[in-house]
């Protein structure tokens, strides 16, 4: 009662505003509260849904026969076989060699024991896996834009950008795998760089860190698809051409460090394997695949789209390319020059993998396919800073063709989703239900009356099951074992030695020079050889491939060689003068003669000994007593017991090898691994596990 008025009506209004200022506050947590549970929300519809349509888009694909299309070949069957064939640097491509063995295979043969030996289901794994490794790689790279819509519209445009689809369709092993690895790897080289958003802090020491995380992912993809080393030095480059741009070009130089520390990690990580990139007579095609031809190669706009198969035509295949323009036009300060970075970046890998396929760059190396990954990231990134410019931009602006513009590409990622829509329907992602190597199935089944053999597959590469050498600009040629090549054999390295004899054979063919191809081939144990111009048979809609007409001219010309009844996209020669891998034979004896070595030798009275389909050190059988036994092997590393006794080996055909079989009996041929083999083994693991340790320390601090 004896305050006065005044000071109650003041006592009064500061209560009031104090009442206000708490319903304020309280009314901001709750708005911003909506916000961040709209928000969650948003996210696990999108994600939910993305998952629903990988599930529907692959559902065809969970059982049943896998597709061997292009370079997906079918995995091998047994696990244990595979990881003691790369313990022990056995090599079946091309005619054998003592060349150390990729570390693909070795993989594959762990990831198989880990799942019981389940291979099949390894494939589906490995396979089928790389769409969502792919997009929790985007969402995990557009963290640090901190705008949840950004992020999902960065992972809505990368799940839907037709290159992953497009892979499956044509079998392009490369890409997927670049499709799965691209965030990653960019994501890395971005935060290098230290600029905003994707700055961070530490010394020399979380640098190092960082470099060898990326070493080591580029290891374990890389072991599968080496040109991807290049195709983190071009990122790198992208980024920094960028930032001449618009700023920052000292600090884009630590992402070219990095990437240049990570592939020197992975290289040492692949040793020896990789010592053949630097080694005389190296050959990158057989690293990085052969150049497809020119005639057929991807317009600019067409890799801009991901054409790269039956998806990304039309109007809706600029969808994306429009939405990533976005930030470009509204953007500003880091969000305009991570556009302006990311755009560089897509250009850069484009317009190489358009050079690369006309043969400007990098002749006769085929870097099309893992050039494509980053770019789609690129291009996905920048629809997502197109959000965040949106959100924070947009309203400094007055109302004008800059909103116009972000409805214009609203609706481009929108109609970017509905084209992809046909190939998740299919249930393959266009994937075709028949192929080459179902078509020559039957190739199998022939080892049990005649004994093992190889097939010589000659085309261009884009259809050529599996990975081959050049032979000429759009045309290589690649060996398998008993019908269609698998998996473990898509890294032949170099064909220098004993496999080259085989191009040098079939470019005599081609060029008229001889009639007896097939006695050329006999103690090569070459018994089929087919010429596929179709990337399915069977299917007159499917993409041509057509070989150059020397080539069917050359082979319908030769004597020895019987066109089998087959498929026109498939043609099939069968060799009337061949001999199986392993032959008891006296035809060897006269083998070491100029007239063999220039005309060949007909073998097609040798007797198939020393059975086995597949590839392994040991094979074991009963050898007649009279001539010789002929192993179409490069390697010296074989040896012969018969009776308990050595056998003396000696050359054949200048490269082969033939074994005195003495009174015959019971026989052994085994593959002696050196010493040096395994010693190279245990330090190749030592430095995986040293990898392995570090980054993992690293991470617990």
């Amino acid at each position: 009662l004896q305050v006065s008025g005044t000071a109650r009506r003041a006592a009064a209004g500061d209560l009031e505003l104090g009442e206000r200022e708490g319903a304020l506050t309280r009314g901001g947590r709750t708005v911003a509260d909506a916000f961040s549970v709209t928000a969650a929300r948003q996210a696990v519809i999108v994600w939910a849904t993305i998952a629903l349509l990988l599930v529907v888009g692959s559902r065809h694909l969970f059982a049943g026969t896998f597709p061997s299309v292009g370079q997906l070949a079918a995995f091998p069957q047994r696990a244990t076989v595979t990881v003691h064939n790369f313990v022990a640097g056995l090599r079946i491509t091309g005619l054998g060699t003592d060349a150390p063995a990729p570390t693909a295979p070795g993989l594959l043969g762990l990831g198989g024991l880990v799942l019981a030996g389940a291979m099949g289901l390894l494939q589906r794994v490995l396979v089928l896996g790389l769409f969502p490794v792919g997009v929790i790689g985007a969402w995990r790279f557009t963290r640090p834009l901190e705008s949840t819509r950004a992020r999902l519209v960065g992972i809505v445009v990368y799940a839907s950008i037709p290159l992953a689809a497009n892979a499956m369709a044509r079998g392009r092993w490369p890409a997927l795998v670049a499709y799965a690895v691209a965030p990653w790897v960019v994501g890395a080289l971005a935060r290098a760089t230290r600029l905003e958003p994707w700055g961070a802090g530490g010394g020399v020491s979380r640098r190092l860190v960082a470099v060898v995380r990326l070493g080591l992912l580029l290891a374990v993809a890389g072991a599968f698809v080496p040109s991807l080393a290049f195709v983190t030095a071009a990122v790198a480059v992208g980024l920094v051409l960028g930032s001449v741009l618009v700023g920052g070009a000292r600090a884009a130089l630590a992402s070219l460090m990095t990437a240049v520390g990570a592939v020197a990690v992975a290289f040492v990580l692949l040793v020896p394997w990789t010592l053949h990139l630097v080694l005389p007579g190296r050959e990158w095609a057989a690293f990085a695949g052969t150049q497809p031809s020119p005639v057929h190669a991807p317009g600019f706009g067409a890799l801009l789209r991901f054409q790269i198969g039956p998806v990304g035509a039309g109007p809706l295949g600029w969808a994306f390319v429009v939405a990533a323009a976005l930030p470009l036009l509204i953007g500003r300060g880091w969000r305009l020059a991570w556009a302006v970075r990311l755009w560089v970046v897509a250009l850069v890998c484009v317009a190489a993998s358009w050079a690369g396929g006309r043969g400007w760059v990098f002749s006769g190396v085929q870097l099309r396919d893992a050039l494509l990954g980053p770019a789609a990231l690129a291009l996905a990134g920048a629809a997502a800073l197109g959000m965040v410019a949106f959100e924070t931009d947009l309203a400094r602006y007055r109302f004008g063709w800059r909103q116009l513009a972000s409805v214009v590409a609203a609706a481009a990622v929108v109609g970017g989703v509905l084209a992809i829509l046909p190939a998740v329907a299919s249930g393959r992602w266009y994937t075709p239900s028949n192929d080459i190597a179902q078509s020559a199935v039957w190739m199998r089944a022939e080892v049990s009356g005649g004994g093992s053999f190889r097939t010589l597959w000659v085309g261009d590469p884009d259809v050529l099951p599996g990975t081959g050498w050049r032979l000429d600009a759009g045309l290589a040629y690649a060996l398998s074992r008993n019908g269609p090549p698998e998996a473990d054999q898509l890294w032949p390295g170099s064909s220098s030695g004993a496999t080259r004899r085989v191009a040098a054979a079939f470019t005599t063919a081609r060029l008229g020079r001889t009639t007896r191809l097939g006695h050329l081939l006999a103690p090569m144990a070459i018994r089929y050889i087919a010429v596929p111009t179709r990337l399915v048979p069977g299917v007159p809609t499917s993409p041509a491939f057509p070989v150059p007409a020397d080539v069917t001219a050359g082979l319908a010309a030769q004597l020895d060689l019987r066109q089998l009844p087959s498929d026109p996209a498939l043609l099939v020669y069968e060799n009337t003068a061949w001999g199986p891998l392993r032959a008891a034979t006296a035809s060897a004896a006269a083998a070491g003669s100029a007239t063999a070595n220039r005309l060949g030798v007909d073998l097609s009275d040798a007797r198939s000994v020393l059975p086995g389909r597949r590839a392994q050190p040991q094979y074991s059988g009963t050898v007649p007593g009279s001539g010789d036994v002929l192993v179409s092997e490069a390697s010296g590393h074989w040896s012969l017991e018969v009776a308990g006794r050595g056998a003396p080996r000696q050359r054949s055909f200048g490269w082969a090898n033939r074994y005195d079989a003495g009174s015959g009996g019971h026989a052994t041929l085994t593959y002696g691994t050196p010493p040096v083999r395994y010693l190279a083994v245990m330090v190749e693991i030592a430095l995986w596990v040293l990898a392995v340790h570090t980054v993992l320390r690293a991470r617990r601090r």
